[in-house]
């Protein structure tokens, strides 16, 4: 799950950063603009399940579920 959010984060960034490039929108809008759209795409139910850090990262402030230790 952590993949498929830092992959969604990805594609809001490709598709916001050339509208802050160019100026035709404010960092604010571009940051409400994907709020709204994660609202709308996403539940607070799969919010929550989703630990927060990077997928990359080994420190986490909740349980990975894509990933298991070995032992």
């Amino acid at each position: 799950m952590a993949s498929a959010f830092y992959r969604a984060v990805r594609e809001a960034a490709r598709r916001e950063v050339p509208l802050l490039a160019a100026g035709n929108t404010t960092a604010l809008q571009a940051a409400k603009a994907l709020a709204d759209r994660l609202a709308a795409e996403r539940s607070v139910e799969d919010a929550a399940a989703w630990p927060i850090s990077h997928p990359r990262c080994q420190r986490v402030f909740g349980p990975r579920p894509d990933v298991r230790r070995a032992g």
